[in-house]
């Protein structure tokens, strides 16, 4: 058993059983997977994939148990490198972050610039997406590191709460809203909303005050990226709420921001590292730069 096979074994099941597309991640041909594949089969005595003619249908039960246990080798075999790479004393290499886009767009360019600094060989991977996206990434080993906000974190992992924060109201200039005294939940309710797309699941902190207040709130749309809410709250399309942070009145002509600090509860913004990580000391470097608090806890609590 090589661990080659293994690799292209997980690409191919992280690919959706598309075999072409695996073979395009990992820059080599399709029939060298194929290969692989059917040789591992060979060596273990059993089928990992269900087949119809040449393509690949489903994973068999075998397979589902094979892939968990191949995706941790493959886990501890990038440890291994990381762990190297520090005696060795490297500063080179890549970082991989899955976040939100609020996150990648308002937050961490300043921390990226600063880490850039100090590590100007190190490549950073961001890849942004849905807490379920991010979840995915980090549980399959494709991140180093998850930023997000939120009650849900990624599962076998350590988290560590960074910051809190509050929602604010965005409208265009001379709304209804914008000329009260103090805006109440009442007053949202009387208009479309336009908010993220988590913020409509059931348990939501953004439905919440809705509820207790005995309202049920309009929603018009619902977006992954504040840009796309900023947008179509300047187009008169509803009322929008948004992360405090993503509302920039220089940037944002045409919009106003109203703090509603007693309608929403905080949320908080975490980091995530895997249980048993070996983390590189670029990682530490980049998450201390992100959440100053944490200096000095992450590999303590990590190892």
């Amino acid at each position: 058993m090589k661990l080659q096979q293994l690799r292209y074994f997980a690409a191919v099941a992280q690919n959706n059983l598309n075999i072409s597309a695996a073979a395009e991640r990992l820059y080599t041909s399709q029939p060298g997977i194929s290969k692989q594949i059917k040789m591992l089969e060979d060596e273990l005595g059993m089928a990992l994939f269900r087949r119809s003619g040449r393509s690949l249908t489903a994973m068999t039960d075998a397979g589902e148990l094979v892939l968990e246990r191949a995706h941790r080798v493959l886990r501890e075999v990038e440890n291994i490198r990381r762990v190297a790479a520090d005696l060795r004393g490297s500063e080179d290499g890549t970082l991989s972050i899955a976040t939100t886009h609020t996150q990648a767009r308002y937050v961490l360019p300043e921390v990226i610039s600063r880490f850039r600094q100090r590590f100007p060989k190190v490549r950073i991977e961001l890849h942004q997406g849905t807490s379920e996206q991010i979840d995915s990434l980090f549980s399959e080993g494709e991140v180093d590191l998850a930023i997000a906000s939120g009650n849900s974190t990624p599962t076998s992992a350590i988290t560590f709460p960074c910051y809190r924060w509050r929602p604010v109201v965005v409208v265009p200039e001379a709304h209804p809203l914008d000329g009260l005294e103090r805006v109440g939940i009442e007053h949202i309710a009387e208009h479309p909303l336009i908010t993220y797309s988590f913020s409509t699941r059931p348990g939501s902190s953004l439905l919440r005050p809705f509820a207790d207040a005995g309202l049920e709130p309009r929603v018009a749309l619902t977006a992954r990226d504040a840009d796309i809410i900023k947008t179509h709250v300047k187009l008169g399309l509803g009322v929008g709420i948004i992360a405090g942070m993503a509302f920039d009145p220089d940037d944002d002509s045409g919009l106003r921001a109203i703090e509603v600090a007693d309608l929403f509860p905080e949320i908080t913004t975490w980091v995530a590292v895997r249980r048993g990580l070996h983390l590189r000391s670029h990682a530490v470097t980049f998450i201390e730069y992100f959440a100053p608090s944490l200096a000095g806890k992450i590999t303590t609590e990590v190892m």
